[in-house]
């Protein structure tokens, strides 16, 4: 099995694990990192070409950091990249504590799998593999891998090609605790026949010891990644399509779902304002308002619901290839976050990433009304969409530096968001 990502290397001295958050943003910043790290790769005869940040990820209650390390081996030889990642705490004391956590790829202590997985050349026959999986690796053989998501902490996902069949697979790795629920999800999924009427990647295998899912590989490009003019020329079947998917599977009976709370929806809003507090107090004190005010009226517009919902509708996880059928050409990625709740967050999350314009998303929401044939709460549509363009604020804020240029602009997108008067909600 070969494995295209990069290796695991030497973990971070002493000296850069005690760096705060903000120590650390400002030293990549300056370019302070890469000489005073190459002497510590020198013994092994590789240099240390760059280093930089690769990601900044903001959970609910902590902080990812992930730097990308380059190298050049002997002869000039290009070395694979290797990953740093800090973890850093969601308090006070987030600019003056160093992280409560670091490792080196793929060491990651919440997905153990990952270290197995790049250094064990058997890892797919000595993996404890439940469901059909026996039917597949005798007969495919050896396999290369493409990493392609990695979320510290999390999950981690992987492009999987059989050698001998050119078979593919897609494997995930979750973090214990989540992988129960998410196995769950998908067999209350297919008990409903939901596979029916919407795709969706389907288990080919999973490993209940090792919390891995293998899937069947789709197809297709993610329809926010469409060119502007294959975009608009696919505009109108994509939002067709749309409609027919949301309406099924809104109509769904999955009664094993958890259900959607208004409290969680607006926590990791709530977390980065928390921490706009120290970094933006000026943007903070704009922002705090509009959160409190959305969240009231997530709270009192919440109805016990009882329709399945994706949750995260939005463009990324919308796979188009036209092969597939005049109706089959969507395919819907990531069910993991899917609960019983309000059918307007799946129809904001896909419009806030989708729609152009307020004309669009009103004849899209025109056309669902129609096709469902019920009403639609438009205020609380109009409510979700705030709450994702506030989070992408308030992440442009904290990702950049502490410029008032930065936080100038940042307070002009707040006033036209406060001041706006959409016809989504009265």
């Amino acid at each position: 099995m070969s494995l295209s990502v990069g290796k695991a290397t030497a973990g971070p001295p002493v000296w850069l694990r005690k760096r705060s958050f903000e120590e650390m943003k400002r030293t990549l910043a300056q370019g302070e990192l890469l000489h005073s790290l190459q002497g510590l790769f020198q013994e092994s005869g590789e240099t240390l070409t760059g280093i930089s940040l690769a990601e900044e990820k903001y959970e609910e209650e902590c902080i990812f950091l992930v730097l990308l390390l380059e190298f050049k081996g002997p002869g000039c030889r290009i070395v694979c990249p290797r990953e740093w990642v800090f973890q850093y705490l969601l308090d006070d004391d987030l600019f003056g504590a160093g992280p409560i956590r670091f490792w080196s790829y793929p060491e990651d202590p919440e997905l153990p799998i990952l270290a197995r997985l790049h250094s064990s050349p058997g890892f797919f026959q000595e993996t404890a593999w439940e469901s059909c999986a026996g039917e597949v690796f005798p007969e495919d053989g050896d396999f290369c891998m493409q990493r392609l998501l990695y979320n510290p902490g999390r999950r981690a996902t992987f492009l999987v090609v059989s050698e001998k069949t050119g078979r593919k697979f897609i494997l995930k790795a979750v973090r214990p605790k989540e992988w129960r629920v998410s196995l769950e999800k998908l067999e209350w999924m297919d008990r409903a026949g939901l596979h029916k009427t919407i795709l969706f990647p389907r288990i080919v295998a999973y490993s209940s010891r090792d919390y891995l899912f293998l899937y069947d590989y789709l197809p297709g490009v993610r329809i926010d990644r469409l060119g502007p003019e294959r975009r608009e020329e696919l505009k109108t079947g994509i939002y067709e399509e749309v409609i027919m998917l949301l309406t099924e599977l809104h109509q769904t009976t999955l009664p094993g779902l958890p259900r959607w709370s208004p409290h969680r929806e607006i926590g990791a809003l709530s977390a980065l304002t928390d921490l706009l507090e120290i970094r933006a107090p000026g943007v903070a004190a704009v922002v705090q308002p509009m959160v409190e005010e959305i969240a009231d009226d997530l709270i009192q517009r919440n109805q016990t619901n009882t329709q399945p919902i994706h949750h995260s509708f939005s463009a990324k996880h919308l796979l188009y290839y036209p092969d597939r059928g005049r109706d089959r050409r969507l395919a819907v990625l990531d069910w993991d976050s899917a609960v019983l709740g309000p059918q307007e967050k799946d129809l904001a999350s896909f419009l806030a990433s989708f729609s152009e314009g307020e004309e669009e998303a009103l004849f899209f929401i025109a056309q669902y009304r129609r096709k469902k044939g019920s009403e639609l709460d438009l205020k609380l549509i109009h409510r979700f969409i705030q709450v994702r363009r506030l989070i992408k604020i308030c992440r442009k804020v904290l990702r950049g530096d502490s410029s008032d240029e930065r936080n100038a602009k940042a307070l002009r997108e707040l006033d036209l968001l406060a001041n706006e008067k959409p016809r989504l909600g009265p």
